[in-house]
């Protein structure tokens, strides 16, 4: 009976203390992310730039109400800083292994982190989590790697405290590779 009072009638844990907002959420780690951390009973923030069809799928990953997609515009400082409004932590899982016309390198690797590093620093969230790429480095003759070290300099120039990922690269049944 305590297990089942710790727990929701779900099986999940009731809280965790945790108020996470991932940036990223509907990309290949944001639904594992996601899914991890509805397991631990956090509340999540997960903003969206994309049709809200696309992040319908992240709802299951926890109890009701627990997971709240919100939609964004990421060019706009305001509403960067609103969706982290109540949140504690922030997680920053953007990124794109090509180009497009509305969303280059430096707008997704860069710019973006870099805003979201501000509001956290502004709004005094100290635990940021930024997803970078092994190798990223800013003579790499890859405009990706380049950007994704550049993108790691502005996050850490905006807030010092930002811990940054630099993983492998990652295989899983939605990879696309």
């Amino acid at each position: 009976r305590a297990e089942l009072t710790r727990r929701g009638a779900g099986g999940r844990s009731s809280s965790s203390g945790i108020r996470a907002c991932v940036f990223g959420p509907n990309g290949f780690m944001g639904r594992y992310v996601i899914n991890q951390l509805g397991r631990t009973g956090t509340q999540i923030v997960a903003p969206y730039r994309c049709p809200e069809m696309l992040v319908r799928h992240l709802r299951p990953a926890g109890d009701l109400g627990q997971i709240t997609p919100l939609e964004f515009d990421p060019y706009e400082y305001d509403s960067i800083k609103s969706m982290m409004e109540h949140c504690n932590v922030v997680v920053n899982l953007t990124g794109k292994r090509y180009e497009t016309v509305h969303w280059s390198f430096q707008n997704v690797h860069c710019d973006l982190p870099e805003a979201i590093a501000m509001a956290c620093a502004e709004t005094g969230i100290e635990t940021f989590i930024h997803m970078s790429a092994l190798g990223a480095d800013v003579d790499s003759p890859s405009e990706w790697m380049a950007s994704k070290a550049r993108g790691e300099q502005a996050v850490l120039a905006a807030l010092p405290t930002a811990t940054i990922l630099r993983p492998a690269p990652i295989v899983g049944p939605e990879d696309r590779y």
